[in-house]
């Protein structure tokens, strides 16, 4: 929208962070209720995200990278089951929900990848112009997670991790500081206010979702005070 709205053809440069996943097991008690104002009990109990670990690396120049544990969902169970094998199995994914989570590790800084946009024919073509080698990173963080957290009945098996073609964590088309976006204020056109990830001059590796807001609140109050 910003490019054919501006006239821009090409130049904007999108960051992403690169990803892996791997599955985590609990063979600990599963617990028989969960407490809470309504009652619900174990079986009911759902939850998008259980944990967000920040991994701080021990050289400080270095990003921080983001671990997401979530819940082996039952509702993603059913909908890859197909209708005829759902009554035998669902048992099995009822009791996975306990015993596997599944663990995204978000990375960023040098990891980021970078993709180009361009308009052609005034339909928008996106080219992958660097998409670093993590190997090294993430073997030396998977050893160092292992560690960690192989205790109290959780165990990451020894097996390697999946690469996901996105993470969903873009920013810095639109930086600040840029011809399109030359202030903080976000103006990039008369009344006319940019204000999402796209502003930022890095794609760190937590979710963006809260600053995001957080800074559209901050440029909706500063352009209101400028009337």
């Amino acid at each position: 929208i910003v490019m054919r709205s501006l006239g821009i053809d090409n130049g904007p440069e999108m960051l992403d962070n690169a990803v892996m996943s791997f599955p985590v097991f609990y063979t600990g008690h599963a617990p028989t209720s969960v407490a809470g104002a309504n009652g619900l009990q174990g079986n009911g109990y759902f939850s998008l995200c259980n944990a967000s670990i920040g991994a701080i690396p021990l050289d400080r120049s270095e990003p921080l990278a983001q671990v997401s544990l979530y819940p082996a969902f039952d509702h993603l169970w059913r909908y890859y089951t197909p209708a005829p094998f759902w009554s035998a199995l669902s048992p099995l994914w009822k009791f996975s929900r306990w015993r596997l989570l599944l663990a995204r590790v978000f990375f960023a800084g040098k990891s980021n990848r970078t993709y180009s946009f361009k308009l052609v024919n005034n339909e928008l073509e996106i080219e992958p112009q660097r998409t670093p080698e993590i190997g090294q990173v993430w073997n030396s963080f998977l050893s160092d997670f292992r560690k960690v957290s192989n205790h109290g009945g959780f165990y990451i098996p020894p097996i390697p991790p999946s690469g996901q073609a996105t993470s969903s964590h873009y920013a810095s088309t639109f930086p600040y500081g840029g011809d399109v976006v030359p202030s903080r204020s976000g103006q990039i056109a008369p009344n006319v206010f940019l204000s999402d990830a796209s502003n930022w001059p890095s794609a760190p590796s937590i979710s963006p979702t809260f600053t995001i807001m957080a800074n559209a609140c901050r440029t909706v109050h500063e352009a209101l005070a400028s009337y």
